[in-house]
């Protein structure tokens, strides 16, 4: 094991990181075919898989790498720090003003067709996406408070935590580690990212979610705050499901703020304010307190 990070390829980096990540994804296979054996629901099935999914194909490829590469691996994945009440509300104020234009940018990618000449391509992406959105509704589909509340814990929570630790703790931090520019670390971390989920029809939003992700980790330098928002976006998700399927909301979120004729005015004044917050209240909201910045030695911009 080194600390000397900079002396470390990231061949070698990524060559520990993702063969963990290869043989777990063997073992997440044979762990979801013994899941698949017992007479339960599919949703609590679903719930069990995903949950399986997050610990072992994201969670521990993170931390073996951690471990391997540097003698504080808690350091390492940046987790030292812990979440600030004013990042937690900057978060929420910048996902609740951004969410008009997201979903404006969703509903045009799931309307994409491709040049006729790649009509097969799209007939397969399409049944991909079709196969993602059954398996999203069948683990979304409960009215119980019970259901909602396990919803919110694997799919918000522990997903949350987990890919952020993959994507930006590793993959992300690994590059700016081994010497790459930390904007180009940011997106292609979040390439990667919106990739591994196999859906072309949101690739696009789910890029820009990634990238944003990656921008707080850079700003606040503790994954808590890319990991909260992340578990806020993907459980905001199942809440709403949770609210329309009670009847107490009519409309689900992802519908929010998309204009269906005419210019996106909404989705315009949306991306406008947040990237005027994002850009100008960026280190009140989520800058390491004065007193955490200087033993870090690292110049934010």
């Amino acid at each position: 094991m080194t600390d000397n990070r900079a002396s470390v390829s990231l061949f070698a980096r990524w060559g520990v990181l993702f063969g963990v990540f290869f043989i777990m994804l063997i073992a997440v296979s044979l762990l979801a075919g013994v899941i698949g054996h017992f007479n339960i629901n599919p949703r609590t099935s679903g719930l069990m898989v995903a949950a399986v999914q997050s610990i072992f194909l994201f969670i521990v490829p993170a931390v073996v790498y951690a471990r391997v590469f540097s003698h504080s691996p808690w350091k390492e994945l940046d987790l030292i720090r812990g979440l600030e009440l004013r990042q937690i509300l900057g978060v929420a104020l910048l996902f609740f003003i951004g969410l008009p234009a997201l979903n404006q940018i969703i509903s045009w990618n799931e309307g994409m067709t491709l040049p006729g000449i790649m009509r097969g391509m799209e007939e397969t992406l399409r049944e991909w996406e079709n196969q993602a959105q059954k398996a999203s509704e069948m683990l979304l589909d409960t009215s119980s408070f019970g259901g909602m509340l396990c919803g919110v814990l694997v799919i918000g929570v522990l997903t949350g935590i987990a890919e952020e630790l993959f994507f930006r703790g590793a993959i992300q931090k690994s590059m700016e580690a081994s010497g790459i520019n930390p904007y180009v670390a940011i997106w292609c971390a979040a390439f990667i990212f919106s990739t591994l989920h196999f859906q072309f029809y949101g690739f696009i939003p789910r890029l820009l979610l990634g990238a944003f992700f990656g921008y707080l980790l850079f700003w606040s330098r503790s994954l808590w705050v890319s990991a909260f928002a992340h578990a806020l976006n993907n459980s905001v998700v199942v809440v709403t499901a949770w609210l329309t399927r009670k009847d107490i909301i009519s409309t689900d979120v992802e519908q929010w703020g998309i204009s269906t004729g005419g210019f996106p005015w909404i989705a315009l004044a949306s991306i406008v304010l947040f990237l005027l917050l994002a850009i100008y209240g960026r280190r009140l909201l989520f800058y390491p307190s004065l007193s955490k910045i200087k033993p870090l030695k690292r110049n934010l911009r």
